[in-house]
């Protein structure tokens, strides 16, 4: 209860807890009926408190209505941007987040229009990742419906509920698309990957810390590990100071209004 109270004084994304924390603990921990209860409601009295806590710091300081959005900031908040094209825009950013998850190169802090355009459903790029997220939803759903203990739909539903906050399909944000965003549902995709690791491998991690991985393990995880380890580096020094990140970044993007 405290680090959650920690963490959602610290960013109130964590408010997605309320529905991870059953998620886990039903689903995934195999803990006793009492116990899990117990969690989950003094979790989500947690989460009340500071929603109270929100609403009124936000209502003394006269913020608690909805702010407009720069276009510059969100092309999404366009005023005159149909629905639809905002929601085929939103789920094409989503099927972004998954190949960047995959491939995360180039690596932009910030995505404005352009080069990020509006689409419609014509587009077949949306219909691809509107399709994933229905087959990613959809076994979730059966999984979880059948109390099966399976960590892949875990893994899954983390990825879809953490996502959920910045996808812009549920309400808009500050800013359209923005790597960052995907930090937090990346925990799932590792979960998953681990799990696929696994499986390709035919050995499982040891339970025990100390013990040796496996070669056939080993062989997966070291060249995986090192090439993203070097993606990780050669980024870091991008975020010396603000200079040097929008600098760095509109060279990758020459076009984006916001980076120049």
């Amino acid at each position: 209860a405290v680090c959650l109270s920690f963490s959602l004084l610290s960013r109130e994304t964590a408010v997605t807890f309320a529905l991870i924390i059953p998620l886990v603990i039903f689903f995934y921990i195999n803990a006793q009926k009492k116990y899990s209860i117990s969690v989950t409601v003094v979790s989500m009295l947690v989460i009340s408190v500071f929603l109270i806590i929100r609403y009124k710091v936000l209502s003394d300081y006269g913020a608690d209505h909805l702010s407009h959005i720069p276009f510059i900031d969100n092309p999404l908040a366009k005023q005159d941007l149909p629905y639809a094209s905002r929601i085929a825009t939103a789920l094409l950013i989503c099927g972004m987040y998954i190949r960047l998850l995959i491939v995360p190169y180039p690596l932009i802090c910030e995505s404005s229009l352009p080069p990020l355009t509006l689409s419609g459903f014509s587009d077949p790029i949306v219909l691809i990742s509107l399709s994933v997220y229905l087959l990613l939803f959809i076994f979730c759903v059966r999984e979880l419906s059948k109390n099966r203990k399976d960590p892949y739909a875990v893994g899954v539903a983390f990825f879809l509920i953490t996502l959920s906050l910045v996808s812009n399909i549920l309400f808009l944000i500050g800013a359209g698309m923005a790597e960052r965003f995907v930090f937090f549902p990346s925990v799932g995709f590792c979960l998953v990957v681990a799990l696929f690791a696994e499986k390709i491998s035919g050995s499982a991690i040891p339970a025990k810390p100390g013990l040796r991985l496996p070669k056939k393990m080993l062989a997966i995880l070291v060249p995986v590990s090192l090439v993203y380890a070097a993606l990780t580096v050669a980024r870091n020094k991008d975020w010396k100071d603000n200079l040097t990140l929008y600098v760095t970044d509109a060279q990758q993007a020459p076009e984006n209004s916001k980076l120049n």
